[in-house]
């Protein structure tokens, strides 16, 4: 997950924060020193604000280093975990869901690192603060120390007793809501057949029972957390008074007291922050328990050291074997592929075409058998080299700004786009005209392998026409995948998968 090149920009934003934090603890003893008993009510408002305005500058470069080192983390995390589901065995994706796999990505990803990040310089700015605060404490007054360590401890302790028995009330939350939305979801599927036999009312009361449980579980664990905050401000409350009483009593000077308070507010705010995380712990448990089942997982994939010299000339499939458990899908397949030539694939849904185009991109390994690139076994080239030359066209951008299907990196006028086309590129094409879009892009492309998924069925076949003469002067290996008839005449080449 981190690279070594990153290990120097980590340690140099630890480095930053302690020295932020080094900063941040022993500038207002210097500034304390002013405050005596003797000053004006002028000096002591500068240094009211001097210390106020130092914690909020402190705060701001803190703010914008931990921003900096989370999105490193995450950016990297997210490679990872994308890297990993893209060359994951096909056995694998069976046992998983989708939307689990996007949750693990998009959600989990960023909670586990949050959660590590804010704990982690939580518990080093805290403990530098105290640092400070017990130094200066014993140095002034041994029995405010003493009182201070007691009131750590306590708080821990409180902490982790509260977590502890609240582990239970949270999973019973979790629980609640869980069995509220799938009964949400069952009213959608089963209230139009209810109304006709005039049993609506039974999802009405159930769903009333769930709610009523779901908002009971959510006080409870809202509860929860008014019990962390209320025995914080209780433990600080309590040192405060007995600092103050300490120092009405004995030899303290007001600079003093008024230090030692606002360190004990300055551990608020990253206590407040740890009280969370530990709120947080359960969540962050099964989310890591997910990123880190999704890190473990290893490709199958085989790559070697060698780079892709220029354009992809030809490609051979030798005795290739290929299937899902125990279904083959591919069975002692051997085919040759050359550039100036058009292929067409053709055969049922299910017949193994997609499996022929992910084994050609090397996103899957054959079982069995060779696939050459060049005359160069697929496996000995780098990751992702050979996939440089090879475009691949389908129907999965059609979420996508007809533009940026095109051209995603602004390389041409989109004035030229909309000439060439003859309509203006907007959210309004038609199902022909988004598919000409598609044939347009392969037009276009710099690439020496253009595989074209099932993009005709809605495109003239006066411009289909045209788009083939196109192709054959482009000397590309050019594969088809389609059920049109129509277009099979412009093949060099045809493939039955039911044949292979």
């Amino acid at each position: 997950m981190i690279e070594k090149r990153d290990y120097f920009q980590l340690l140099l934003h630890f480095l930053l924060i302690v020295v932020l934090s080094l900063i941040q603890t022993i500038y207002p003893i210097f500034v304390s020193e002013i405050l005596t008993v003797q000053s004006t009510v002028n000096s002591i408002f500068v240094i009211v604000c001097s210390l106020i305005v130092g914690k909020m500058i402190v705060n701001i470069c803190d703010l914008i280093l931990s921003g900096s080192m989370y999105w490193n983390f995450f950016k990297r995390l997210r490679m990872k975990l994308i890297h990993n589901l893209v060359y994951m065995d096909y056995e694998d994706v069976l046992k998983r869901s989708v939307g689990e796999l996007t949750q693990t990505v998009e959600n989990d990803s960023s909670q586990v690192i949050e959660f590590y990040l804010v704990f982690l310089m939580t518990l080093l700015k805290d403990i530098l603060f105290l640092l400070g605060v017990v130094c200066i404490a014993f140095i002034k007054s041994w029995i405010i120390g003493v009182l201070l360590i007691v009131m750590l401890i306590f708080l821990f302790i409180v902490f982790r007793w509260i977590n502890k028995v609240s582990e239970v009330k949270w999973a019973q939350t979790k629980q609640a809501y869980q069995n509220l939305f799938d009964m949400f979801s069952t009213c959608y599927l089963m209230m139009t057949e209810l109304k006709k036999i005039n049993r609506e009312s039974y999802l009405e009361k159930k769903l009333n029972t769930f709610i009523q449980f779901a908002f009971k579980s959510d006080l409870i664990s809202g509860f929860i957390s008014y019990q962390l905050w209320i025995s914080t401000i209780f433990s600080f409350g309590m040192i405060k008074f007995i600092v103050l009483l300490i120092g009405c009593t004995q030899n303290i000077n007001l600079s003093f007291i008024y230090l030692f308070v606002y360190y004990i507010d300055l551990l608020d705010d990253p206590i407040y922050e740890l009280r969370t995380q530990m709120e947080n712990i359960p969540s962050a448990k099964k989310a890591q328990e997910r990123v880190f089942a999704l890190l473990k997982i290893k490709s199958k994939l085989h790559f070697g050291t060698k780079f892709l010299n220029g354009n992809i000339c030809c490609i051979d499939l030798d005795h290739v074997h290929f299937g899902y458990n125990e279904n083959l899908v591919l069975k002692d397949c051997s085919l040759h592929f050359e550039n100036g030539n058009i292929y067409g694939l053709i055969g049922p849904s299910g017949s193994g075409k997609s499996t022929l185009i992910n084994l050609i991109a090397h996103l899957y390994e054959p079982q069995s058998g060779t696939i050459y690139i060049n005359n160069v076994r697929l496996n000995e080239y780098k990751e992702k080299e050979t996939l440089k030359e090879i475009e691949y066209i389908g129907q999965n951008e059609k979420n996508l700004n007809p533009y940026e299907i095109v051209d995603p990196y602004h390389r041409y006028s989109r004035e030229k786009m909309e000439k060439d086309l003859g309509y203006t590129l907007n959210d309004e094409l038609s199902k022909g005209q988004l598919q000409y879009l598609y044939l347009y892009k392969a037009l276009r492309s710099e690439k020496s392998v253009i595989i074209l998924d099932e993009i005709f069925s809605y495109v003239d076949m006066d411009k289909i026409k045209n788009a083939f003469s196109k192709f054959k002067e482009m000397k590309k290996i050019i594969i088809v995948v389609t059920h049109e008839k129509e277009v099979m005449q412009f093949f060099d080449s045809t493939i039955s998968m039911e044949d292979l």
